[in-house]
């Protein structure tokens, strides 16, 4: 009795103290945080690319306008809306590799979710911290951070730095962050195409202040009209610039899934459905103005992010934020009439919470020490093999793979296609390229005839990885088991392995 009295004693205080969402609560948060992302480092596909702009950026001085990578057909003008991420992947990666990388993706998860719960207390002052609430929508929103590091890291901390300076200003606190705004978004708009979404939320802030106020505060239009011109600072010009964006904003991506809508069967609906009716309830208070600002901001992000996936992220950290009120509601009336229950599921998880904690302070330190990503999946041999094996020539590989052959075959060997599909490829080389690569595809013999490529990359699991006789005067000069190469040129045996590439950051151009 007198060890169940204790246990009872020793949760409740630590119940106290998350609730107050307190240094302890915030430290066990972001360990348990960590070891979700320790769990299976997986390396964005993209990132490669980023890195190459980066040390294209050092080596010439001044971000290209030209791609030097690729032998298809592309744009005129190559306008990489990330460049500035690029240049910062690329420093990470050769300072640090692969975990100077992880880390700071894990530095601007934390910073991110800290001024998250900052903000709350500035919109929510009377309230006690939501630790339930806050570790739901965290982890809702960790996806965003899921992968390696990508340029978006940025886009969700400008956002939620946006969401604070607007709060300072809404609460009548400091003013003055405000002012940085146009710094803010000179930096965002060299480094992700996110910028537009902040564009959007302090366009609308300007809209919702001046109905509330009944005038137009001079400062904070000036603020506005300072962001808009910031962003046309890039080395573009605007011109280019803001006609690239906009193209991007309406180009369709049917083959990339983070753009398509989501299904009906898709379990995440209703888990984003269940935040948003809970956020719902505490913000519809028609005698309430102020909250019609987070009212529509959350409403609007959940309306694009079922539309399109990659939004939602921006949805969780809102809901995290202005989803208080409604989460208090919500378990305010399970209390009133199940006290017993909700003060059992509440020790409990708090007794879950500090131990799994932890078991994450013994682990995250294991795991960082001999910290490797997961490179699964990538054609590390097959690509090395092909560099230091072969002629200078032309690769054919697919849009998942062109990232990662770009980064490792350049300057010897040009690919055909990889993840800059809005910045540098025409839909007809991404159809082109993709024919090439399907032998059931009705123009597959005239798109790779027309392509002319000296390489062929194929995965395991493709029909083309079966298929020898779809190439006709094709070798399979190398195949791993995962990955082939074929090369026009006869070979006298097919390599079966090859050491896997083992400096994947160091630049070789």
């Amino acid at each position: 009795m007198r060890l169940v009295t204790s246990f009872e004693a020793f949760t409740d205080r630590l119940s106290q103290s998350f609730s107050l969402e307190g240094n302890l609560f915030k430290t066990c948060l972001f360990l348990l945080l960590t070891v979700f992302f320790l769990l299976d480092p997986v390396v964005d596909r993209d990132l490669f690319a980023r890195v190459a702009v980066g040390r294209l950026v050092e080596i010439f001085g001044t971000v290209p306008f030209q791609d030097p990578f690729a032998f298809t057909p592309k744009k005129e003008i190559w306008v990489d809306h990330e460049w500035l991420a690029g240049v910062v992947f690329y420093y990470l990666a050769s300072f640090g590799g692969d975990l100077l990388l992880f880390l700071f993706k894990l530095f601007f998860c934390f910073l991110t979710l800290l001024m998250a719960i900052a903000i709350r207390k500035l919109e929510y002052p009377d309230s006690k911290g939501a630790p339930f609430w806050t570790v739901f929508c965290s982890f809702t929103a960790a996806f965003a951070w899921g992968s390696t590091v990508r340029a978006q890291v940025f886009t969700y901390f400008f956002f939620m730095f946006l969401l604070l300076a607007v709060s300072l200003a809404r609460n009548k606190f400091k003013e003055w962050l405000i002012l940085a705004l146009p710094l803010v978004f000179l930096c965002w708009a060299n480094a992700h195409g996110g910028f537009v979404v902040g564009l959007g939320i302090i366009s609308f802030y300007l809209l919702m202040d001046s109905y509330l106020q009944q005038r137009i505060s001079k400062l904070l239009l000036l603020v506005v009209l300072a962001c808009y011109a910031a962003c046309s600072v890039t080395p573009y010009g605007p011109a280019v610039y803001f006609s690239y964006i906009t193209d991007a904003l309406v180009m369709k991506r049917p083959t990339i899934t983070e753009w398509q809508p989501l299904q009906l069967s898709d379990p995440n609906l209703f888990i984003y459905t269940i935040m948003f009716v809970i956020s719902l309830t505490g913000l519809i208070n028609l005698k309430n103005r102020k909250n019609l600002f987070p009212l529509i901001l959350l409403t609007g992000f959940f309306i694009v992010g079922v539309r399109h996936q990659r939004f939602m992220p921006f949805f969780a950290l809102s809901a995290l934020i202005y989803g208080l009120s409604g989460w208090n509601r919500f378990w305010n009336r399970i209390k009133d009439t199940h006290v017993r229950s909700c003060l059992l599921i509440t020790r409990s998880a708090s007794f879950v919470l500090i131990i799994s904690a932890l078991a994450a302070a013994c682990f995250v330190p294991y795991r960082l020490f001999q910290f490797r990503l997961n490179y699964k999946g990538y054609p590390l041999s097959a690509l090395r093999w092909l560099r230091e094996n072969n002629l200078p020539g032309n690769l054919l590989v697919d849009f998942n793979n062109g990232s990662y052959a770009l980064w490792r075959l350049y300057p010897k060997i040009k690919i055909s296609l990889d993840g800059r599909y809005e910045e540098l490829y025409p839909e007809s080389t991404v159809n082109l390229v993709s024919s090439a690569l399907n032998p059931r595809s009705e123009n597959f013999q005239v798109a790779l005839k027309e392509l002319n490529p000296d390489y062929i990359l194929l995965k395991k699991g493709w029909g083309a990885y079966g298929s020898q006789h779809s190439y006709i005067s094709w070798y399979r000069c190398y195949d791993d088991g995962e990955f082939a190469v074929l090369i026009r040129n006869n070979c006298e045996k097919t390599v079966k392995s090859y050491p896997a590439e083992d400096q994947i950051w160091k630049p070789l151009f």
